[in-house]
């Protein structure tokens, strides 16, 4: 919603990777734990840029936790690293979701960190974001953090309107 008010196109899909690669799309934002556990290898084979949020950033990266680690979860204090998905988005207190010290695989890196923990990882290269928090409901520059994505990192542009809709 957040994306459309800002005049950008998106559409809502199930979460499958033959949906998603019928789509073309310019970027990815998932929310949700997939129920498939070959979703993320399929995501990563569309080559498009990807944001995980929330329970889906949880779920990628708990492949790579040890047993037992613990977690912060809740509202901590959050300092970013530099990133295009942060731009314009200053240091504090965000909520967080599942912060633990992971075995990260080779080329992410932590740009957001929460009592120490990563907060959030990026493979900035093959252009894969998660973010353990949900941005859309608990961030107060969680706008910024989808503009961001959809500008900088996909490349996308503003036109969504009814009239442009109706245009094209």
């Amino acid at each position: 919603r957040q994306l459309r008010a800002a005049h950008f196109y998106g559409r809502v899909l199930p979460q499958g990777a033959a949906e998603l690669a019928a789509e073309e799309a310019a970027g990815v934002i998932v929310t949700e734990a997939p129920e498939s556990p070959d979703f993320y290898d399929a995501l990563a084979a569309l080559n498009v840029p990807a944001l995980l949020l929330g329970p889906a950033a949880e779920a990628f990266l708990r492949r790579y936790a040890p047993e037992n680690a613990e977690t912060v979860t809740g509202v901590a204090t959050v300092k970013f690293e530099k990133c295009e998905l942060f731009s314009s988005v200053p240091d504090g207190e965000r909520s967080v979701r599942g912060a633990a010290q992971y075995e990260l695989p080779e080329g992410m890196r932590v740009v957001a960190e929460a009592e120490g923990r990563p907060a959030a990882v990026a493979d900035e290269a093959r252009k894969l974001y998660l973010l353990l928090s949900v941005v859309e409901r608990n961030d107060p520059d969680g706008t910024q953090i989808l503009l961001n994505f959809a500008q900088q990192i996909c490349g996308c542009t503003p036109w969504w309107t009814l009239e442009g809709f109706i245009d094209r």
